[in-house]
């Protein structure tokens, strides 16, 4: 990346060190060569980048399939798991001849707890691989016109506490204790 180095590749191996001629260094200075091979050599390097994301946007479409595909296996192993009974059953059956015959079908080695396991690790899967939220909050929004409320109030709130418990719990001003009231 010299502009002598280009001129020796140019002219060919010949003895001793060779420069480039005053004619060769003009073209280096008008048609601005080292500017234009910097750009080309960004170019390039933004090409290798992009080529590379693009790998990793394809590996990670590829992950999210396997993904839900992962996910869905694990619904129908834990829909069969449900299915199978869970105590030891006999079953009467007839074979190929229409003779009958007493077929033991074993509980399954596995717990409801197992299973409520498994449906959790699947939905938080599928839904990692949707693009959904893995975990659901709750969050409520309460209309209060805060002119209203004493200092108190404010306090207990900007506190932590539920604004509805506060509010339940107070009246005018004066702090009530939540649950049956004595009559007076």
């Amino acid at each position: 990346r010299s502009l002598d180095e280009a001129y020796r590749q140019h002219t060919g191996p010949q003895k001793g060190p060779k420069r480039a001629s005053g004619h060769w260094k003009r073209w280096y200075r008008d048609f601005e060569w080292k500017t234009r091979a910097e750009a080309y050599d960004a170019h390039l390097d933004e090409a290798k980048r992009r080529a590379e994301a693009q790998r990793w946007r394809e590996r990670g479409e590829a992950l999210v399939e396997e993904q839900f595909r992962l996910a869905q296996a694990m619904v129908k192993k834990v829909q069969q798991m449900l299915a199978f009974p869970l105590v030891k059953q006999t079953v009467e059956q007839t074979d190929d001849k229409g003779k009958p015959q007493h077929v033991t079908v074993e509980p399954a080695r596995w717990t409801f707890n197992s299973a409520a396991r498994l449906a959790k690790v699947a939905t938080e899967l599928g839904r990692l691989a949707a693009g959904l939220p893995t975990s659901t909050t709750r969050q409520t929004t309460y209309d209060i016109d805060v002119t209203q409320l004493t200092d108190e109030q404010l306090q207990r709130i900007a506190s932590g506490e539920d604004p509805a418990f506060v509010l339940a719990t107070t009246h005018q001003g004066r702090t009530r204790t939540p649950g049956p009231q004595a009559k007076d």
